[in-house]
């Protein structure tokens, strides 16, 4: 910063200055006036877009598997209160060979598949 500071420059300039020892980058501009500001900055190593891409998928992916697990749970559960709620509403809920349910409703002698 010392450096930074001793290092001339005309009116209205700006300068890069390197540090030799650290990673750090300082800015040095003057004013209309010659008055100096210096601002210092850390020089941190480039990441690769494709790496940062690549965790973003997995996150991405991670928080998917999340949302498909509760939609299932979600599900188990309807099905289970449709199943308990059948008794009561005439419904009746019929297993074929497949393991697929399908309910089957009865209204005034009329049988309709959902």
């Amino acid at each position: 910063m010392n450096g930074a500071n001793a290092y001339q420059i005309g009116v209205n300039s700006s300068v890069l200055l390197l540090d030799t020892n650290l990673p750090i980058v300082y800015l040095k501009q003057t004013d209309g006036g010659g008055y100096a500001t210096v601002s210092a900055f850390d020089l941190v190593p480039h990441k690769d877009t494709a790496t940062k891409t690549i965790e973003d998928i997995n996150s991405r992916l991670d928080r998917l598997e999340e949302l498909i697990r509760e939609q299932v749970t979600n599900a188990g559960e309807y099905k289970q209160s449709t199943q308990q709620s059948s008794g009561t509403t005439g419904n009746a809920i019929m297993q074929n060979a497949g393991n697929d349910t399908r309910a089957i409703s009865t209204t005034n002698g009329t049988t309709k598949r959902n």
